[in-house]
């Protein structure tokens, strides 16, 4: 059992490092949709080194202060409606359904709702109208087209995020922090 004090000191370095990645949107532009997904990723260390519940405390401190810091609330939103909670929600995902297909469709079904939200959030209530013109080129079927290329990128993410899991729990910790 962890002591009280070491998972404040950990959910705390860990919250300041999320909510440096995204002050950091002000320094890359063109990297506001990535970093929210960076910060995201740091929650599974508090996942695996406390549990799920402690991650998903120190997200929504994250998520309760990145509105504030965050220069650019695109990706702030991003973060708050899908980034920010989806590492720890996806360990939950694997460890409650044993059978790969229904993991799958739910992360999926938990994809499309959050996503749709957070732009129709960010067109509705922020008032950015453009971001519609600005993919005119695909045609008809914008939205269908769009959330079908976003449901690839999607795919890609998650494994990844399975292969840095991974890579903390088996090579990182054993190497570095010397846990088994």
């Amino acid at each position: 059992m962890k002591k009280i004090s070491y998972k404040i000191a950990l959910g705390g370095i860990t919250a300041s490092l999320c909510l440096l990645l995204m002050f950091l949107t002000a320094v890359f532009p063109l990297l506001a949709m990535a970093i929210p997904i960076y910060a995201g990723a740091m929650l599974v260390i508090v996942a695996v080194e406390i549990n799920s519940g402690w991650a998903m405390l120190t997200y929504g401190a994250v998520a309760a202060l990145s509105m504030f810091i965050t220069p650019d609330k695109e990706a702030s939103i991003l973060f708050i409606m899908f980034f920010g909670y989806y590492p720890v929600l996806r360990r939950i995902i694997n460890e409650k359904f044993s059978m790969k297909l229904l993991r799958w469709i739910i992360k999926l079904i938990i994809f499309n709702i959050a996503i749709s939200a957070a732009y129709y959030f960010i067109i509705n209530v922020f008032g950015v109208y453009n971001l519609i013109d600005e993919f005119g080129f695909l045609g008809d079927h914008l939205v269908l087209k769009l959330l079908g290329f976003a449901d690839a990128v999607f795919v890609m993410y998650d494994i990844t995020l399975a292969m840095l899991e991974g890579a903390y729990v088996n090579w990182f910790r054993k190497t570095y922090l010397r846990k088994r």
